[in-house]
Order: C-alpha cells, then structure tokens, then sequence
C-alpha cells in the first residue's frame, strides 16, 4: 500500500484547535477501520494526520485538508476542504451551544435548529464517504463497517417509565382531569404498565432478538411516576437471562443532578446485581455540559439520548456510534453516544401520525442509517395510561423490524452494538 498522510493547510487560521480536529479525525476514521496517528512536526509537518506504513509520502498520495474552508466548497481534486471543523461542529453539538432556545425541560428541539437540516442528512457520515473515496484512490485499504456479519444495524430499545400502576392515585388523578373512564379502567382493570412490558419482550424474544431496557430507578419531579425496582429483580434477572440489557433510565432531575444519579444508579444496580452501564435520559434531557459529565463521572459507558423528541432523524449528523466531546475538557469524553433515530412517542404523539405513516417514517430512518453501514436506534415505551391502540403501534415495530432484516440488517442490544464500533480501529496505520 503505497504511503498517505492527510496534509492540513492553513493551520493559522484554525477555528477549531489540535484537540478538536484530531478528535474529529479519529471519529471520521474508525467506522473505515482505520486510526489517526500522532507524528512528530520533524517526520510530517505541524498538524499533519498520517495514515499509511511509513512517514514518507509522495505528493500525489496527500490529501489536503483545508483549516477554515467549508467542505462542501472545494473543488480542487484531493482537497477535501475542512471537513475536520466540519465533523466536529457536528458531533460536539456546537449548533445547538449557539442556540438559546430550549423547551419547558430544558430540551433542544429540532424545530430550534437555525439551519432546519433534512433530518435523516447525515452529514458526518456523508464526509467519511468522501475521505474513504479518497483514501481509496491512494490505495489505503478502507473496510465496510460490519455489525455481526451484517452491512448495516437496528438496536431495538424500550423506555420503561413505570411497570406498576398506582390504582388508586390513577383513579383520582384521572377523574380530577376529567378522563374518568380512563381511571376506571386502570384502578380496576389489568396492569397495563407490567403486561405492556412484558408484551415488548416477548416481541424480541419471538423474533429471535436481543433489545436494550432502561429502567426507572427514582421521582424527582412531577414527570416522573415512583418506582420501587427491587419489586421487579426477579422479571429484570428473566430479562437478562434471555439476552437482554438492562440500563438507567434517571428520573427528570438526575440528568443533572450527579448526586441523585449516583442513588439512582445504585438503587437499580442493586436491584440488577450489577452496576447498568448504558443510560437514557428521561424525556430525552439533555444539557450541556452538565449531562454527559454527569453520566461519565457515574461510571456509564454508553448514552442513547441524542435523538430530536419532535422529529424522527439524526441529531449529530451521524448514524455511527461516537464519542462525545467533553466542552469543559476540551477533550473527548470516556463518555459514547449510541444516537437515537427514532422514538414511537415523537411518530404518534408530536407529529399525530397514523399507523401506515408511521410505519412510512421508520422505513425512511432504516433507509437512511443503512446508506452508511450504521446504526439505527429504535425506541419503544411500554404503556402507561390502558391506551388500547398501543397494542396496534406494537405491530407497528414488529413489521418494521420484519422489514429491516428483510434488508438484511443485524439487530443488536446497544451493548453488542458499542463493542463492535469500538473494535473497528484495531489497525495502526504506521504498521500495516
């Protein structure tokens, strides 16, 4: 393989720093199969990323890279503009830090991106696509992402906000708003929060899947439902022995909260017989910085927050695990982010889609995440209030999961899924 290093012009003018693009390089590079190594100013020049066998390169195998052009605007063939600046702008959320606007819980919406992206644009990936065909043509050896043998990926994921109805607050709480009915049915009738549950294992265990729990383990606010996990060890032990994963779903004010987090954690480990090690958080909270320090200070490995609640689509511009940017480090984070695609809330909630919509939508998101050999997070609730039509929106999940390994998709708990992104950089460039 002949040598090829990815040469940055302009470093002078560099609007992102060392830190930053080097970060922003690994990201690009891992999903190839391929690392980032650091060299010294006196083998390549200040700033240069290098990959292939030797220090030596030949000028018709360097890519340039340009510090502060967009990357979109080159058109010099080998110049790939500043796609660096470009990917971290993306991944470190700079968009939404310049953005004041949030909702009622603190959340960045989509509907307050100043840029309105299409959704499913993945622009990350879209750059990697264009740094491997670069790569390609200087004979850098670059792999297909493979997820178990598979192209492409769907992580099946439920939120269980409560697996026990409180009957006689239910009754109260309903009637006071004027749904007695609806508090008739569930003071007296099934338990729909425990059968709903139970419903969204069987579909995986059916199917021949592994999916990805986050289980409540604490109340702080008036978004939360109490819950007692130790009351369901015995279910989460059954989980765990067919396959399934069980992580942390902090109640409303532990995503930023580290001390509750850390009682939340521990309450649920106790409950599981271990520490979990992914988290999710309650109604997608989200704030930077004080979240995904929170989160990595506790000890979790892996994150799946990062989706939009009022969209279907992916946030970070990326369907690929990645790490996140710590900003307050200015380092990346021990923290990864598995990205959210789709939540079934966001479909028949804020966009009040039917069905064959809803569907529609799904197989959109699944289309978009397997153009780049990635991931697509599903998220599924169990059910809360006795609605009847959640059992149809089940069959909504189970016919597009039908759908997604017709087109030959892996489907993983998110726990396989991180492993395998981590794994993929196992070559040192300098030594093929």
């Amino acid at each position: 393989m002949p040598p090829v290093r990815i040469a940055i012009d302009g470093l002078a003018s560099d609007p992102i720093g060392p830190e930053a693009r080097f970060y922003a390089a690994e990201e690009l590079l891992r999903p190839l199969g391929l690392r980032a190594a650091r060299t010294t100013p006196d083998a390549l020049g200040a700033g240069d990323l290098y990959v292939g066998p030797s220090p030596e390169a030949v000028p018709e195998h360097v890519i340039r890279v340009r510090a502060g052009t967009p990357a979109d605007a080159s058109r010099e063939k080998g110049d790939l503009g500043d796609l660096f600046a470009e990917t971290f702008r993306q991944l470190a959320g700079r968009v939404e830090a310049s953005v004041r606007q949030r909702d009622r819980l603190g959340r960045f919406l989509y509907a307050f991106h100043p840029e309105a992206p299409d959704p499913l644009a993945r622009p990350v990936d879209a750059m990697r696509a264009r740094l491997a065909d670069a790569l390609r043509e200087r004979g850098v050896t670059v792999r297909d992402p493979e997820w178990d043998g598979k192209r492409w990926a769907v992580a099946v994921t439920h939120d269980l906000d409560a697996l026990r109805t409180r009957r006689l607050a239910s009754l109260v709480g309903d009637g006071l708003r004027g749904h007695l009915r609806r508090g008739l049915r569930r003071a007296t009738g099934p338990d729909d929060r425990m059968r709903t549950a139970r419903a969204l294992a069987a579909l995986s265990e059916r199917n021949g899947i592994s999916a990805t729990f986050f289980a409540k383990a604490g109340a702080s606010g008036r978004e939360d439902v109490p819950t007692q996990p130790e009351r369901h060890a015995g279910w989460f032990r059954q989980l765990r022995e067919a396959g399934h994963e069980i992580g942390l779903h902090p109640s409303i004010q532990a995503a930023t909260d580290s001390a509750r987090l850390a009682r939340e954690r521990d309450r649920l480990a106790a409950a599981l017989g271990e520490r979990p090690t992914l988290v999710r958080s309650h109604f997608l909270r989200w704030t930077e910085p004080l979240t995904p320090e929170a989160y990595a200070d506790a000890g979790f490995q892996a994150d799946s927050t990062l989706g939009w609640a009022d969209r279907s689509g992916f946030r970070r511009g990326t369907a690929h695990p990645f790490r996140l940017w710590d900003h307050r480090r200015q380092a990346p984070s021990r923290l990864w982010e598995l990205p959210l695609a789709a939540m079934d809330t966001t479909l028949f909630v804020h966009r009040g889609l039917g069905d064959n919509e809803a569907a529609d939508r799904l197989l959109r998101v699944l289309k978009s995440a397997r153009q780049s050999g990635g991931l697509a997070v599903l998220l599924w609730h169990n059910c809360m209030d006795g609605d009847p039509a959640w059992w149809r929106r089940l069959r909504v999940l189970e016919s597009v999961l039908t759908a997604a390994r017709e087109r030959g998709a892996a489907v993983l708990p998110l726990g396989r899924a991180l492993a395998l992104a981590q794994s993929r950089a196992t070559r040192d460039p300098l030594r093929h």
